[in-house]
C-alpha cells in the first residue's frame, strides 16, 4: 500500500512540474514494490513503466529505455498471452525512439503496440487510435507526408468513435 500511495504522490509531483522529486519518488516506489512483492509481479512492471516516464520527463532517454525494456521483458514473462500493459511498454519504447529522431524504429514499435491493442482492446479502442496517430508522427518524421496524413485521419476517426 505504501508503494501505491507514493506512486500517487509522484503523479501529483509530475503534474506540478516537480519532475526531479517525482523521479526520486518513482525510484522509491519501485524499490518498495520489489522488496514487498518480489521482482516478478505486475505492480513491479507498472512501477517500471512509471519510472521510465519520469526519466523521460527528466530528458534521460537511455535510462527510460532501459526501464521500459526491463518492464517489457517482465510483462512478457508474466503474461505470454499478451496484455494491454505490454502494449504500453511497446508504445513507450517507440516514443523514446521518436524523441531521439529514430522515426523508423519508433514506427516499428508503434506497429507492435497497435497489434497488441487490437488484440487486447479491439481495433476501435482509443489506445489503438492513439498509437496510429503516433505512427503518423513517425511517418511524418521520415518525410512520408501523404501516408502520415492518412494515418492521422485513421487514428482520429477511431478516437472519435471510441
Amino acid at each position: 500500500r505504501v508503494g501505491m500511495v507514493l506512486g500517487g504522490m509522484a503523479f501529483v509531483l509530475r503534474d506540478q512540474g516537480k519532475v526531479a522529486e517525482a523521479l526520486a519518488m518513482e525510484e522509491k516506489v519501485l524499490d518498495i514494490q520489489r522488496r514487498t512483492l518480489g521482482s516478478e509481479h505486475d505492480h513491479v512492471a507498472s512501477s517500471l513503466l512509471n519510472l521510465g516516464a519520469a526519466y523521460v520527463d527528466q530528458g534521460m532517454q537511455e535510462e527510460a529505455l532501459a526501464r521500459y525494456e526491463e518492464g517489457l521483458g517482465l510483462v512478457r514473462r508474466l503474461h505470454p498471452e499478451r496484455t494491454v500493459l505490454e502494449g504500453r511498454f511497446l508504445e513507450s519504447i517507440g516514443s523514446v525512439y521518436a524523441r531521439q529522431g529514430r522515426h523508423a524504429d519508433a514506427l516499428a514499435w508503434y506497429q507492435k503496440a497497435h497489434w497488441i491493442y487490437r488484440k487486447t482492446l479491439g481495433a476501435e479502442s482509443a489506445d489503438a487510435g492513439g498509437v496510429i496517430c503516433k505512427s503518423a508522427g513517425a511517418l511524418q518524421g521520415q518525410g512520408e507526408v501523404d501516408e502520415a496524413i492518412a494515418k492521422y485521419e485513421e487514428g482520429l476517426a477511431i478516437q472519435r468513435r471510441a
